[in-house]
């Protein structure tokens, strides 16, 4: 399990049970992927003593500073930090890849991370995203705005867990990075996966109903759907 680096002031933190209860904020949807700008995630743990915060913020200090190789040092050390926690991970490798370090080329198209979002069905608005890591965490956000996370030091979850990623991985290959800004959540009808890796975001999109059906996808929609239920069983808390 990853090191306990605690987390950005976008998310509440709670311990019920074994598991973790994270309330959504406004700002909670773009922490998933790991690729906010360096100086923004930095502020997140602004407050935040524990690793990896303060090579955060030194990172984001380089920067400002327009002493881009020592940010890239800093950053390119992260990466190679065991058991940090995927989401810190990722926001290193975009970090070397936003300040065009030499280091990011070192970066391969492995997976990190993969999220599952669809639009809400019928009348409703917003969507639901399935965001799974590495590091064998798991969350589900729901159109209403419920979030339920699983971290269980027990391995409860693991097994599906590790379904979800081995699926994401089979299908990863058939999937090329995307070079434009991160697009906002797919359209109503549709699913998109992304697939969160050291050389940026991949991601697949279409009708559920194509994308359910899909020889490659439909493995990872269902292990993802497996995964809902299980997570869909653990306390929610609502948008604060």
């Amino acid at each position: 399990m990853p090191k306990n680096s605690g987390y950005p002031n976008a998310l509440h933190k709670e311990s019920t049970a074994g598991n973790q209860t994270l309330v959504q904020t406004s700002a909670f949807y773009d922490t998933l992927f790991g690729d906010l700008p360096l100086a923004e995630w930095a502020g997140q743990g602004e407050k935040l003593e524990t690793a990896p915060w303060p090579a955060f913020r030194e990172a984001a200090a380089f920067q400002a500073a327009g002493q881009f190789a020592q940010a890239c040092r800093v950053l390119r050390a992260l990466t190679k930090e065991t058991g940090i926690e995927t989401r810190h991970l990722l926001q290193a490798w975009s970090g070397l890849r936003a300040l065009n370090c030499p280091e990011a080329r070192e970066g391969e198209k492995s997976l990190l991370g993969v999220l599952i979002e669809a639009s809400a069905q019928g009348q409703e608005q917003g969507h639901d995203i399935l965001a799974v890591y590495a590091d064998k965490t798991a969350l589900y956000l729901d159109h209403t705005g419920a979030v339920t996370s699983s971290a269980l030091a027990d391995g409860t979850l693991d097994e599906e867990i590790a379904a979800v990623l081995a699926a994401a991985a089979a299908v990863l290959p058939q999937v090329g990075p995307w070079q434009g800004k991160r697009l906002p959540p797919p359209n109503k009808g549709n699913v998109r996966l992304d697939f969160l890796t050291p050389v940026g975001l991949c991601f697949g999109e279409g009708p559920f109903a194509a994308i359910a059906r899909d020889p490659v996808a439909e493995p990872l929609v269902k292990a993802g759907a497996v995964l809902v239920q299980r997570l869909s069983r653990l306390p929610a808390a609502t948008v604060n």
